[in-house]
């Protein structure tokens, strides 16, 4: 069965896509950023513990990743509704 952009964009796996690629996105910025500025200790060690494949981390953590996983899919679902439009 085909199926919609609409339904593949609302597919829970297309979700945690998503929310791996921005894990891994922040995972790079913040080691480049850690390894380049002066971070509290804190807060570097908070982030080491976060420098883990996605499938690694705790459920908290990964919904936190979904919801900006969430923000990229209504952004794609704004685009393809416009260009579904003709705009």
């Amino acid at each position: 069965m085909k199926k919609t952009i609409k339904q593949m964009l609302n597919h829970f796996h297309f979700r945690n896509l998503i929310a791996e690629f921005m894990h891994d996105v922040w995972c790079e910025w913040s080691k480049e950023l850690a390894s380049e500025e002066q971070i509290s200790p804190h807060r570097q060690k908070r982030w080491k513990s976060q420098w883990i494949p996605f499938d690694q981390l705790d459920e908290e953590t990964k919904e936190i990743d979904r919801k900006y996983s969430d923000r990229m899919l209504a952004v794609l679902k704004r685009y393809f509704v416009e260009v579904s439009r003709g705009l």
